[in-house]
Formats: C-alpha cells, sequence, structure tokens
C-alpha cells in the first residue's frame, strides 16, 4: 500500500512539473508573438510592410480579388482623428470593388472556397498577411456588435447595396476581428451564439476602444454573419497550452510522462533483495565467580 502511494505521488508530480513547464512555454511565446497583451497586435506593427509583393494565382478559388488591387491601402493607414482617439480611414471605391465580387457570389459558395489555412497568427507576420489579402477566410466567435455604418454623402446603390454594417467578432482566445457586411444575419444572432464570419481579408485597421486604449485588428469584409451550429465555450488553459506549445513540447511532455510511467513500474515490481543469513552465535564465556 505505501508503494501504491508513493508510485502515485510521483505521478502526480511529474505532471504538474510538465503542466507547469508548457505553461511557462504557452506564456513566453504569447509574449513574442503577440506583445504584452495576449490575444492583440501591436499598433506598430501593423506599419511593417512586406519587402516583397506578393502574387496571387486568378484561378485559385479561394482568391476572390487579387491582393494587387487591396496593396495600395496600407495598414492601419492613413488615420482619422477623432474625438476618441485615430481611426483608420477605408478607400470606399476600393471597398465597393470588394463588395461587388462578394455580392457577385452567393453565401454557400463562399463558404465552399474558404482557405482552411489562414489562421489568427498570420496577421502578425508582415509578407504572410499580405499573401492573404482579398482571400477567402472564416473566423468563429461571439458576436459583440453589429450597427450600420453612418456613410454620409457615400453610397453602394450602384452595385445593388443599400446598407452597410460593421461590427466585431471575439474568438474563444480573445482576438478580435472587425468586419463590413451588407446583409443582416436572419435571425439576429446573440452573445450567446456561435458566429460564423465568411469573408475576404482587407487589410489591418486601427480604431479606439471605450477605455481609450489603440485596438488594431483585421478588417473582413463579408456578405453578412452566420449562425454556428453551437456556442464555442472559451478553452481551458489545459487547452490553450496544448495548442499553442510548439511540437517539441508536445514531444518532451510524452517522454515525460513515460519516463513517469516508467519508474513508476519499476518502483512497484522492483524485487526485493533477500536478507543476509545470520551468523550463529558462538559459547559464551565462562563467567568467573569470586576472586
Amino acid at each position: 500500500m505505501r508503494k501504491v502511494r508513493l508510485a502515485t505521488f510521483v505521478m502526480m508530480l511529474a505532471l504538474a512539473c510538465l503542466v507547469v513547464a508548457l505553461f511557462y512555454v504557452r506564456r513566453h511565446r504569447a509574449r513574442i508573438a503577440l506583445g504584452p497583451e495576449r490575444g492583440k497586435i501591436p499598433p506598430a506593427q501593423a506599419f511593417v510592410e512586406p519587402l516583397v509583393v506578393p502574387t496571387a494565382d486568378p484561378n485559385d478559388p479561394s482568391q476572390l480579388v487579387l491582393p494587387g488591387l487591396l496593396l495600395a491601402e496600407s495598414h492601419a493607414n492613413p488615420l482619422r482623428i477623432t474625438a476618441e482617439g485615430k481611426t483608420t480611414l477605408v478607400d470606399y471605391d476600393t471597398l465597393a470593388t470588394v463588395l461587388g465580387a462578394l455580392k457577385a457570389v452567393t453565401q454557400d459558395e463562399l463558404e465552399a472556397r474558404v482557405d482552411r489555412r489562414i489562421v489568427w497568427e498570420d496577421f502578425l507576420e508582415a509578407q504572410r498577411r499580405d499573401q492573404i489579402r482579398g482571400r477567402i477566410c472564416q473566423f468563429r466567435g461571439a458576436l459583440y456588435r453589429f450597427a450600420e455604418t453612418d456613410l454620409g454623402e457615400v453610397n453602394f446603390k450602384d452595385i445593388g447595396i443599400e446598407h452597410l454594417y460593421e461590427g466585431q467578432v471575439q474568438d474563444v482566445l480573445g482576438r478580435w476581428h472587425s468586419f463590413y457586411c451588407f446583409q443582416k444575419p436572419v435571425p439576429e444572432i446573440t452573445r450567446a451564439e456561435l458566429a460564423v464570419l465568411t469573408g475576404v481579408f482587407y487589410k489591418l485597421i486601427k480604431y479606439p476602444t471605450v477605455r481609450g486604449e489603440e485596438l488594431v485588428t483585421p478588417l473582413i469584409v463579408a456578405r453578412t454573419v452566420t449562425r454556428g451550429p453551437r456556442y464555442e465555450v472559451p478553452q481551458t488553459i489545459t487547452a490553450r497550452i496544448a495548442q499553442a506549445a510548439p511540437p517539441w513540447a508536445r514531444y518532451a511532455m510524452v517522454a515525460g510522462v513515460a519516463a513517469a510511467v516508467f519508474g513508476v513500474m519499476t518502483l512497484l515490481f522492483r524485487k526485493k533483495r533477500p536478507a543476509l543469513p545470520r551468523r550463529p552465535a558462538g559459547p559464551a564465556a565462562p563467567c568467573r565467580l569470586g576472586g
């Protein structure tokens, strides 16, 4: 019984050490990749331009808009100064071209042509984020805002669009995605439901939050926001660590568990050394009495 308790303690200690190590790797990696605040794009990084202009295959079904059209607009620039802070301006002529391309395909076709290789981390690399400009991507999360955009004198009636809406979707890891779309979801999507954003990556934009902070997010231009089959609850710390940990850390975890199991099995099945035979005691020395 004592060996079983000792073996259990050793295994729990080994697993605890592995979890702590992976948690450290996860936090260290987040500081490098995402800056001081996890899940946010550093504003200064949005102005980094790629050294090589990316090219795209016009026959690729995921490439709805050629990136050369969108490269004329710089990420998070130009800026308009408002009372709340600096907000990125979007060229409405270019936006009209993207909206027209989206209007020419159905929602089902749009979802069928999604490039599943595109992930949120692609927005952190200057060259990679320009390679995916104009490509159809898809992100899931909670719909935190959906409102009609005040365009002033600008309109898109020439391409058959009466209204333009904007909003944000936040995924389970707390990362934000801004969007424009021209159709309301029917029925409306509540925050407790899963919102699916399928559209074209336009560029990074910057705008002030209600707290006065500068937030940089990818801008996705879409037809609408659809409801997913279920709401994706935030992942546990263990799941986030496993998802973000590099491959070598996963291998180290498996090796550590295997070593712990091997150690416990060795401890349990170790043969006890036989006790050495005792030498027989010799005759007692005679006892003298008196002088």
